[in-house]
């Protein structure tokens, strides 16, 4: 019994000798104040509005093409209208149909495709600044002798003085341009 007591006796001076190495980091807070995520947020929208602009641009191709339809529809459903020209206005609905349906077809594809674009790039940024992020966090670790970071959301408390995370975002964003 008196070894058992001795042993856990042992490991609670252990535990406090590193308890003053232990510090904590919210990566999501750095991730948004990094001054390269907000960069390429900006670069990012700005891409989004470009495609949103030619999205439009197909959309009001699309609209103008369902406008010129509807007195076709109105002329072909006339009773009055010989069937020589019931077949011409027909084949011209068909004519319009078939290309507001080829420009839907654009209009999805594109706008498919601009979303997985710019997706692939906010991953591809995204794991970048990580790594950026990590080596940070990994030097002030090593000036603190820290023998462990812990990501701040996993845990329920931390002494506010265990939180590197504003020294993080200091130490990433002093190389930042200035404006």
């Amino acid at each position: 019994m008196k070894k058992i007591i001795a042993i856990m006796a042992m490991l609670a001076g252990s535990a406090a000798l590193y308890a003053e190495s232990i510090y904590v980091v919210d990566i999501l807070q750095v991730r948004q104040n990094y001054y390269k995520t907000k960069v390429v947020a900006e670069q990012l929208q700005s891409a989004a509005a470009s495609a949103d602009a030619e999205l439009k641009t197909i959309a009001d191709n699309i609209i103008k093409i369902e406008e010129e339809m509807k007195p076709l529809v109105e002329k072909y459903n006339n009773p009055a209208l010989a069937d020589a020209a019931k077949k011409e206005i027909e084949n011209e609905l068909k004519e319009k149909d078939a290309k507001r349906r080829e420009l839907a077809n654009s209009f999805n594809a594109m706008k498919r495709q601009a979303q997985e674009r710019l997706a692939a790039q906010d991953r591809e940024v995204s794991a970048e600044h990580i790594k950026e992020i990590m080596k940070v966090v990994e030097q002030i670790a090593a000036e603190k002798k820290a023998d462990f970071i812990i990501e701040k959301r996993a845990l329920l408390f931390s002494k506010p003085t265990a939180d590197i995370t504003e020294d993080v975002i200091s130490a990433l964003n002093a190389n930042a341009p200035k404006k």
